[in-house]
C-alpha cells in the first residue's frame, strides 16, 4: 500500500471512482483513502466536484474510474472552475459486472498477483498515458 501512496503523493494525483466499481478495487481505495486524502468514491454526479476539490487541496492529476461521460463531466466541470491546466487521466471500459476499470489484461493481472501491486502498476500505466497524452496534444498545436 505504501507504495501506491508514495505515487499518488508525488505525482499529486486524486482518484475520483464510480461506485459501481467492483468491491476489490473499491477496498484498495478506500484503504488507500485512509492515508491519501485525495480519494473519493461516489456516484457520477459528486465526481466532479470532489475532483475540483482535490485540485483546489493540490492534485494536479485526476483519475477517473468509471465510464466515458464521467472522465467528460469532470474535464468540463474542472474547466469551469478554472483549471484547465490540470490533467484527467480517464481509465473506462463497461464489463460484465455494471461498470468496471478493468480491460481483460487488467482482470487478468488483479487474479494473478495482488491486488496492492495490480494497482500500483495501473496507476503507473494511468500517469504514463496521460503524460504522453498530453505531450501529443501539445505537439499537434
Amino acid at each position: 500500500m505504501l507504495s501506491i501512496l508514495q505515487v499518488l503523493s508525488e505525482k499529486k494525483v486524486g482518484i475520483v471512482a464510480h461506485f459501481y466499481m467492483d468491491p476489490q478495487v473499491q477496498g484498495v481505495l478506500t484503504s488507500a483513502a485512509e492515508r491519501w486524502p485525495h480519494i473519493h468514491i461516489s456516484d457520477s454526479l459528486v465526481m466532479a466536484d470532489r475532483a475540483v476539490k482535490m485540485v483546489e487541496e493540490g492534485c494536479t492529476t485526476v483519475a477517473v474510474l468509471g465510464v466515458d461521460f464521467m472522465s467528460e463531466n469532470v474535464r468540463a466541470i474542472l474547466d469551469e472552475a478554472g483549471h484547465k491546466d490540470t490533467k484527467v487521466s480517464s481509465h473506462t471500459t463497461v464489463g460484465a459486472s455494471h461498470v468496471c476499470l478493468m480491460s481483460d489484461l487488467w482482470y487478468l493481472l488483479c487474479q494473478v498477483t495482488p491486488m496492492l501491486l495490480a494497482l500500483l502498476w495501473y496507476l503507473q500505466v494511468c500517469m504514463f498515458c496521460a503524460d504522453h497524452a498530453a505531450h501529443y496534444s501539445s505537439s499537434a498545436a
